[in-house]
């Protein structure tokens, strides 16, 4: 369904709109804090901290804290939910006053075919490890996405174990117990396609009948006594 949707997004004018105005209507502008303004010189610091971490807040340096945002809402619309890695690094961020960055991965980063019971009474399902008070503890995820071409070159296609603390889980909870979340345009896919198959055929059609073309002959009184 994922690979589906995503494909149906890049080619279809109405997926690809609707997914703007999806994320458009959900995230908006972004999430604006708001401090307490009693202690101004509190208020003033929390404002240029937050200013300044919204800006570094992404590792690669390439997006905000508001476009990594619109970046989760996104993936969450076209992939079914988003993964957030949190990530610390005192040594080298040590010239900024919040040594936190955040990192946007798609669902396909998680081992869905990792599924065991554990000695402990707990147990993976889907590449998400629970304790056995079904909390979840650990999440079994691959170095690189699995379409990325590195995992190619380099021959290396297993997942590896990482503390549920350090990441973040995002999907539109739809039943009791669902570990992964599915794309929003799951029941509209099949439509979608249909449509977009009739426009081609339509225009295809008209294509056709512009080709046709029709020669009037006139015949003359000596070709018609003969």
């Amino acid at each position: 369904v994922r690979q589906r949707a995503r494909e149906l997004i890049r080619n279809n004018g109405y997926a690809a709109h609707g997914k703007r105005v999806l994320v458009t209507g959900i995230w908006g502008s972004g999430i604006v804090p708001r401090v307490d303004p009693r202690d101004e010189a509190m208020r003033q610091q929390s404002e240029d901290d937050w200013n300044e971490w919204s800006e570094y807040c992404d590792p690669e340096g390439r997006l905000d804290f508001y476009a990594l945002g619109a970046l989760i809402t996104s993936t969450i619309v076209e992939s079914g939910g988003a993964l957030v890695e949190w990530i610390e690094d005192e040594n080298r961020f040590a010239t900024r006053e919040i040594p936190l960055r955040f990192r946007v991965l798609e669902p396909d980063y998680f081992d869905l075919a990792k599924t065991e019971s554990l000695k402990d009474g707990g147990y993976i399902l889907q590449g998400v490890e629970y304790d056995a008070r079904h909390r979840r503890v650990a999440y079994w995820l691959f170095d690189q996405q699995p379409g990325d071409a590195r995992v190619f070159a380099s021959g290396r296609y297993q997942s590896r174990r990482h503390p549920a603390e350090k990441y973040t889980s995002i999907f539109d909870i739809l039943r009791p117990g669902q570990v992964h979340g599915i794309s929003w345009f799951a029941p509209a896919v099949l439509r979608l396609k249909d449509s977009g198959e009739y426009e081609n055929a339509e225009l295809m059609r008209k294509k056709i009948e512009a080709c046709f073309a029709v020669f009037v002959k006139q015949t003359t009184e000596r070709q018609l006594d003969a």
